[in-house]
This record gives structure tokens, C-alpha cells and sequence, in this order.
């Protein structure tokens, strides 16, 4: 799989392990020395280090550490783009790579002696407790765990700092790959255990696209795990800061049998209807963002436009290289709109249909949203195109009518997707 990046093989005189992990850095040379530590002197897994460092301490470092970490088989350098670029990237690669487990590790994240023993455990532990276990994970948060049994907490959220998936669970969240919302987050969680988490600690201004890897799990039947009490600490940050703290023997998660039963109940059962993809955003209502209609419209988005990275909203969109970048789409019911981001170097798009033109101005004194409408008597049947006038238009998806409105499901995602646009 190409990628703007330099494999370096190392280690790799060994036969493959089951298990893989993908260890993310970005200079902080000093956070990578501490947290490779428990790395070092544990067997029974390969490490892929995905390196996007600028510095020449942060690009040197992996060669410099190679000969002390025997797990280590390639360095990818310019691994760029984004934290959910670099996600995509690894997990993709590492599946491509035929693991049966594959797992994510930033560089921030210190490791207790004995994690990934533990780890391999906490599927075992689900399995027999009667739950279909996707994820794991060493580091335990206390407001994202929602029940506790003997010895592991089920998680609503465990992060792309630290998490081990099954292969199935690794592609489910590819399938899925998009940003969420505080209350798309706590109508799952409600639905498949009956508990609120109004009150708990979730990111304010827009959950990123990895507080939807395990309640979309959820969706597909699987269950995400994590110690009791916790494996691993983040060493570059206050979680107190954040409204949270990690699970610990004098800091402890009620049982809440009940809440338990239900998930388990639920596994079989799935409430989403197709398409999958489609996400109800609080003030937007039913969108589908860019990667998900170059997905399912392979050749509908032309040459001109990359990849830029939204934390809270795709959290991929894409920005004109220049004039004449052009998206042709069919449309998809009535009422529609086109969604882009105004901002002062906003530019201007021309809407398209047959043989109507329509100049739109995107330049804002402050970043917002703008939709396109799209009318809906006229929009039944029609293909419409917006063509980017400069350099700097931002496309961040599309508005959906609601109810009405068909888009094509999507059953698949990967890095091929972004690839072209980075």
C-alpha cells in the first residue's frame, strides 16, 4: 500500500505474532522514551511505529531505539494528515498485514508491567461473562466506564490512545469511520443499557471520531473491555483537567447488574437501519461527510481538492487546490444542501445544475458554517455540480432531507479512500 512515507524493516528476522500494534509519535522525544519502556521486554506481539515528527530528534529516534525493541518490524515515516489520517493508515495497514488482533498506542500513554497479558485475558473474561468483546484496553477512565464486574470495567469509550481490536472489531469501526455527537453517544449507551450518561465527561465542543469507535461497536454486537484497576496512565496530561480519573482500587465503578444483563440482552440485536453512515447532527440534521460519499461515489470527486482534517465534524473534508476542483453528485431527495465552511479566505463556488449557474460567496469575517440549499422539486433525478473558483474551499458534506432521502450504503472504508486526496 503506497503512503508519502519511508518503510523502514527492522526486526523482522522473526515469524509474525497474532497480535500488532500501531505506536503513533509526533516529536516529543522525551514522552516516546519513557512510554517505549514497557515495550521493551514484552514478548508475544510486532510493533509498527508510525512516526509524523518534523524534528530531526523525532524522525532519528525510532533508528536510535530499534536494537532495544525486539517487538519493532517497520518505521513509516511521514505519517502526516491528521491524528484520523494516521488511525485510518494503521489500521488498514496492520489489517492488510493479516493480524488476528490489532491494536493503537500513542506515545503519551505509560504502560503498566504485564498489560498485554492482561489484555489477551480481558477477551477470555468477556467471552465467558457472555459478551462478544471488540476492544480492550489497558487504561481505565472512570466517567467512561459504565459497568464493573470482578475485575474489568464495559467501557463507552476507551480511546485511539490505547486500545487492542479484533479483526472484526477493527473493520466495523473502519466501516463506520466517522465523527459523533454528545447525544448520539448517550442514546446508544441508553438503548443497549439503560443508563444515563448525561452527567459524565464527554468533549464539549464535539466528541472526535474515536468517542464513536465503541458505541458504534455497540451497534454491531460487540462489547468494549478495560482493568479494574487501570494498566496505563496518560503522562502528558491532567485528566483532572477533563472532569476524569482513572479507575483505581479506592476509586471504584458501581456493578449496576441490571445495566449488565441488558447489554448483554442486547448484543444480538441491531437498531440501526441502513445506511449506516447517515449521522443526525444536532443542527444540521441527516449528513453524510466527504469520505463517506467518495466512498460510496468512487470518481464523483475530481482531481483538485485534499484532505484536511475537522476534529468535530467528519472529521474529514476537503479544500480546493485551486480553480476548477469539481464535485458531481446525484442528488439524493428533497430538500438538500451543500455544506461548506465560511472563513475569510473562504473563496467562491458555482452551483451547477444542466445548464444553471449560481456564484456562491463562502468569505466570512469568522469561520461558520454555510449551507447550499438545493431545492427540492428541482433536485429529483438531477446531478448537480459545484466547481471551486480558487484555492481554499472547504467542503465538509451534505445535508439530507429528512424524511425523505436515499443515499447508497456503504459497507467498507479504508486509507485507499484518503489516499488520493493527501
Amino acid at each position: 500500500m503506497p503512503y508519502p512515507a519511508r518503510v523502514e524493516i527492522s526486526n523482522s528476522d522473526c515469524a509474525q505474532a497474532r497480535i500488532a500494534f500501531a505506536y503513533s509519535t509526533k516529536d516529543r522525544v522525551e514522552l516516546s522514551v519513557r512510554t517505549l519502556e514497557p515495550l521493551r521486554s514484552t514478548p508475544g506481539f510486532d510493533l509498527y511505529w508510525m512516526d509524523g515528527s518534523k524534528t530531526e530528534a523525532g524522525q532519528a529516534l525510532p533508528l536510535q531505539m530499534r536494537a532495544d525493541l525486539p517487538a519493532l518490524r517497520e518505521v513509516h515515516y511521514g505519517v502526516t494528515g491528521g491524528p484520523d489520517v494516521a488511525i485510518v493508515y494503521a489500521l488498514t495497514y496492520l489489517l492488510q498485514k493479516g493480524y488476528e488482533y490489532v491494536g493503537l498506542l500513542e506515545n503519551d500513554v505509560l504502560l503498566e508491567s504485564g498489560w498485554l497479558e492482561r489484555l489477551i485475558r480481558l477477551f477470555e473474561q468477556g467471552k465467558q461473562d457472555g459478551l462478544r468483546v471488540g476492544a480492550v484496553s489497558a487504561r481505565t477512565i472512570l466517567e467512561r466506564t459504565l459497568v464493573s464486574r470482578e475485575d474489568y470495567g464495559v467501557m463507552f469509550n476507551v480511546g485511539a490512545g490505547m486500545m487492542m481490536l479484533t479483526r472484526e472489531a477493527a473493520l466495523a469501526i473502519l466501516r463506520r469511520y466517522r465523527t459523533t455527537s454528545p447525544d448520539e453517544i448517550k442514546g446508544i449507551v441508553h438503548a443497549r443499557t439503560g443508563l444515563d450518561i448525561s452527567k459524565r465527561a464527554m468533549a464539549v465542543t464535539g466528541p472526535s471520531a474515536d468517542w464513536f469507535f465503541d458505541v458504534g461497536l455497540m451497534l454491531d454486537g460487540f462489547s468494549s473491555l478495560a482493568p479494574i484497576p487501570s494498566m496505563a496512565s496518560n503522562i502528558d496530561a491532567d485528566l483532572a483537567k477533563w472532569g476524569c480519573s482513572l479507575v483505581s482500587d479506592s476509586n471504584p465503578v458501581p456493578d449496576r447488574p441490571g445495566a449488565f444483563d441488558l447489554l448483554r440482552q442486547m448484543q444480538g440485536i441491531n437498531f440501526e437501519s441502513a445506511p449506516k453512515q447517515i449521522v443526525h447532527h444536532p443542527s444540521l440534521g441527516r449528513i453524510v461527510f466527504p469520505h463517506q460519499i467518495v466512498t460510496a461515489l468512487p470518481g464523483f470527486v475530481g482531481k483538485g481538492w485534499k484532505i484536511v482534517w475537522r476534529q468535530g465534524f467528519g472529521p474529514f473534508a476537503l479544500e480546493s487546490l485551486g480553480p476548477e476542483a469539481a464535485i458531481t453528485i446525484p442528488a439524493w431527495g428533497a430538500p438538500m444542501a451543500f455544506i461548506f465552511e465560511g472563513r475569510p479566505q473562504g473563496g467562491e463556488v458555482v452551483l451547477s445544475v444542466g445548464t444553471d449557474r449560481t456564484a456562491i460567496s463562502l468569505l466570512r469575517e469568522k469561520p461558520e458554517t454555510i449551507l447550499i440549499n438545493f431545492p427540492g422539486p428541482a433536485a429529483d433525478g438531477a446531478t448537480l455540480q459545484l466547481t471551486a473558483q480558487s484555492a481554499g474551499v472547504v467542503w465538509c458534506g451534505v445535508q439530507l432531507g429528512d424524511p425523505y432521502f436515499s443515499f447508497p450504503s456503504v459497507d467498507t472504508f479504508d486509507f485507499h479512500v484518503l489516499q488520493p486526496f493527501l
